[in-house]
């Protein structure tokens, strides 16, 4: 998500944006919306993706 950067996320990063915002492009709708700055977590102990 930075510029020029890498391209689209995979493996278990790209299952659990699907699963929680839908797709690659609502994802980054979202953390565009969300301001300057995002930042991702994962727990173990729970399916998904938390922003903040």
């Amino acid at each position: 998500m930075k510029p020029g950067g890498g391209g689209q996320p995979t493996g278990t990063l790209r299952e659990r944006i699907e699963s929680d915002f839908s797709s690659d492009d609502a994802f980054v709708d979202q953390s565009k919306a969300a301001g300057e700055w995002v930042l991702l977590g994962s727990q173990p102990d729970r399916q998904g993706i938390e922003s903040a």
